[in-house]
This record gives C-alpha cells, sequence and structure tokens, in this order.
C-alpha cells in the first residue's frame, strides 16, 4: 500500500494497528548507456511495493511503503561528470531518520 494514496485518518488508523512502514532508498546515478538514471529508483519501490503485497497477501503483515527518496550517497559516480546526484552522507542519514523517527 502507497503512502502516498492513505489520508491521514487511515495512516493514523493503521499505525495504531501495528502497520510497519518501509522506506525505499534510491539512486539516481549512471547504470552505463543501457539503464536510466533512475533504475535503482524505481526498482527499490517496485521491491518494497512487492513486499508489501506478499506480506498482506500472507496475511502476515500490514505494510505502508512510504515514498521513495531518489537520491543517496554516490561519491563513486563523481568521475562520470554527469547523471548522477550525489548526497553527503550525513545528509542521507538524517533525511531517512526524520522520515522514520518522530521528534
Amino acid at each position: 500500500m502507497r503512502y502516498s494514496t492513505l489520508t491521514y485518518r487511515d495512516i493514523s488508523t493503521r499505525a495504531g494497528q501495528a502497520a510497519m512502514a518501509l522506506v525505499p532508498l534510491g539512486c539516481t546515478e549512471q547504470q552505463g548507456p543501457h539503464l536510466a538514471v533512475g533504475f535503482d529508483t524505481w526498482f527499490a519501490e517496485e521491491l518494497c511495493l512487492a513486499t508489501a503485497d506478499r506480506l498482506r497477501d500472507e496475511g502476515r503483515l500490514d505494510v505502508i511503503v512510504l515514498p521513495v527518496l531518489p537520491f543517496g550517497p554516490t561519491p563513486e559516480h563523481r568521475g562520470f561528470g554527469a547523471g548522477f546526484i550525489d548526497l553527503p552522507e550525513r545528509v542521507h542519514r538524517n533525511s531517512v531518520k526524520h522520515q522514520v523517527t518522530p521528534e
């Protein structure tokens, strides 16, 4: 279930019923000449959605998939010159932390 399709009341109810949240972590980076730079982001979200569906279908767990974070630390791609967004590791870590931890 996509977080973005729920109302705040739906989210509150499901959180009160111990729903789990998944945060897909993607990257925007070069994949070579054969794939778009958003492949890792797309794949992370699809994998989380498939996992949430499977757990729901098996009656094991209610999972809400948060919006994918499309940027991450990718310092190894700096030499390519284009086609990547490299967040500093501390910024990425804090972004994830603030998504899942209430203040």
